[in-house]
């Protein structure tokens, strides 16, 4: 091994020495770099030596939950039944196509009411209500407006 090789593989012995319990910790880049005064390059090759070496594991996010469980599908019903009941149209119509102000109202409500009261992302509301997320988002301003 050449006298180069060597002293590069010294340096990189040293420097996955200060940052594995940084990349451990699950620290970006630049707090690593910040704590121990190596460059973003040393710090991102260590942490890629020490991952496939198997020392530092990854991070995973959480996944996101989705809203197919039958718990939230009973939630929207009970939530289109309320505003059939308060708005005197039916789930049918709120859930048609129609264009009419008074189901429009109606369908607006509903749809507030899932995003403030469920947590439902608006995709999840607008594939329930069949309609585009960027509906959902309408409505939410339209009622914000009309407050």
């Amino acid at each position: 091994m050449s006298r180069i090789a060597q002293q590069r593989r010294e340096r990189n012995a040293i420097v996955d020495a200060y940052v594995k319990p940084h990349a451990a910790a699950g620290k970006s880049y630049a707090e690593i770099a910040a704590a121990t005064g190596f460059n973003r390059n040393e710090i991102e090759n260590s942490v890629n030596r020490l991952r496939t070496s198997g020392l530092v594991q990854r991070k995973r996010k959480p996944a996101r939950p989705t809203f197919t469980v039958v718990a939230d599908i009973r939630a929207t019903d009970w939530i289109l039944k309320e505003v059939e009941d308060q708005h005197g149209v039916s789930i049918q119509k709120i859930l048609s196509r129609s264009r009419a102000k008074d189901v429009v109202h109606a369908r607006h409500v509903a749809m507030v009411r899932m995003l403030d009261e469920l947590g439902m992302p608006s995709t999840a509301v607008g594939r329930r209500m069949k309609r585009d997320h960027t509906v959902v988002i309408y409505a939410r301003q339209k009622l914000e407006a009309r407050a």
